[in-house]
């Protein structure tokens, strides 16, 4: 078996520090944080946390800033996969749902995010807010380009989408605890019925239920 480098270790290691936080800032929030917690999570001394940390609070905007990252990786990775012929409407359908899926594996994270941000000193929360500024620039082009397709809604203020959107997403993932994810991820999706353009007769203008969600979509068991 090869050697695990020191920097892989200390990869290692800061990942557990900023995992055991997020947990920590979910249940107690930003106030109650204290390294020693963090420390017997992750079995470190509370001193030697600071081999992979600045100071408190330079820890608790790394694991904000990690959840948004976390999650805007996976969703552009997911999206980028998708065939070329995919239309707007349904790269937008496969980022909601990626993102619900990322959130729900790093719930922790979702409920620090949600949780935490508007108790941070002004400083840090400008920066974060910043680095969610991005985040929903993507989410902008992604709904903006559905309606240019035609696909959805002109009448949809893209910049007020996109905040209700991920911040549904987010607050789905933070407040509950998931035991099918498969129906949560149906569901966020389904909930794009509403953003679908329709024809003067009322008639959809896209398929809401593309093939893949079609299969996606949970199985009742018969009564």
């Amino acid at each position: 078996m090869a050697a695990v480098g020191p920097k892989k270790a200390s990869n290692d290691a800061r990942e557990r520090v900023l995992d055991a936080t997020a947990k920590l800032l979910k249940e107690k929030g930003y106030a109650s944080l204290r390294l020693r917690d963090v420390g017997t999570l992750t079995g470190f001394q509370a001193g030697s946390l600071y081999y992979y940390i600045e100071s408190k609070d330079q820890l608790v905007e790394d694991v904000l800033m990690e959840g948004l990252r976390r999650v805007l990786a996976f969703v552009r990775t997911r999206v980028d996969e998708m065939p070329a012929s995919a239309t707007p409407f349904e790269r937008l359908t496969v980022a909601v749902a990626s993102h619900l899926e990322m959130a729900l594996e790093i719930t922790d994270y979702s409920g620090a995010y949600i949780g935490v941000l508007p108790q941070l000193p002004e400083d840090i929360r400008a920066r974060v807010l910043k680095e969610e500024h991005r985040f929903l620039q993507y989410w902008h082009r992604l709904i903006s380009d559905a309606q240019e397709a035609g696909q959805l809604r002109k009448d949809i203020d893209a910049r007020a989408m996109r905040i209700l959107l991920v911040g549904a997403l987010n607050a789905a993932a933070a407040a509950v605890r998931v035991t099918d994810a498969e129906t949560w991820t149906y569901n966020a999706t389904a909930l794009l019925d509403g953003l679908v353009a329709r024809d003067s007769s009322g008639r959809l203008m896209t398929a809401v239920e593309t093939p893949a969600a079609a299969e996606r979509r949970p199985r009742r068991a018969a009564n």
